[in-house]
């Protein structure tokens, strides 16, 4: 995400500010960035509460520790859960690219995210550029979840997860529509 940090910066505000307008003000957001190879918490409060990012707030480097930060984000859920019960966690990763640094196995994280699915989370996966689908499935990611977009898209991307989190939110299935496919074209 580095050569697409300013789109990202905007298709992500957007994104916080949909949902702000049209979910629950006292749902629970956690944002995670990966930098330099490590996993970093920019936010776990209400989502009314959640500020948009910035350049300085979101700052790529360069490396995909996608297996060591999907492990690093299911553990820190599974604390505030016991601290906080509530609603079963929507977790969405985007990603420019497969894992390149982690220390984790996509094994470990398929196994996790299984565990976890079948507890009633979310998992969903957006991947610009690069073979989501593959990616995802690796993962335990289940096909109907993951979208793959094109560079030049990202904005058209969050609009989807913004529809898609406010069905999950709802109760409903985490799939994308039809729609949200079309549109990443």
């Amino acid at each position: 995400m580095i050569y697409f940090k300013e789109e990202t910066i905007r298709g992500f505000n957007w994104y916080l500010s949909d949902l702000k307008n049209n979910i629950d003000p006292d749902s629970h957001f956690f944002l995670g960035t990966f930098r330099n190879n490590k996993l970093e918490m920019k936010a776990r409060s209400p989502i009314y509460r959640v500020l948009p990012l910035n350049r300085v707030s979101y700052a790529p480097s360069g490396s995909t520790p996608l297996h060591d930060s999907v492990v690093n984000i299911i553990r820190q859920l599974d604390t505030y859960l016991v601290r906080y019960p509530g609603p079963k966690p929507i977790v969405i990763i985007q990603t420019d690219g497969e894992d390149t640094t982690s220390k984790t196995n996509a094994e470990t994280v398929k196994t996790l995210v299984r565990e976890r699915t079948e507890a009633g989370w979310k998992f969903v996966l957006i991947a610009m550029g690069t073979n989501g689908k593959l990616i995802g499935s690796s993962m335990g990611f289940k096909a109907e979840s993951i979208l793959d977009y094109k560079t030049g898209r990202i904005i058209e991307a969050f609009q989807s997860i913004a529809k898609l989190t406010q069905r999950a939110a709802k109760g409903e299935e985490a799939v994308f529509q039809l729609e949200d496919h079309r549109a990443q074209r």
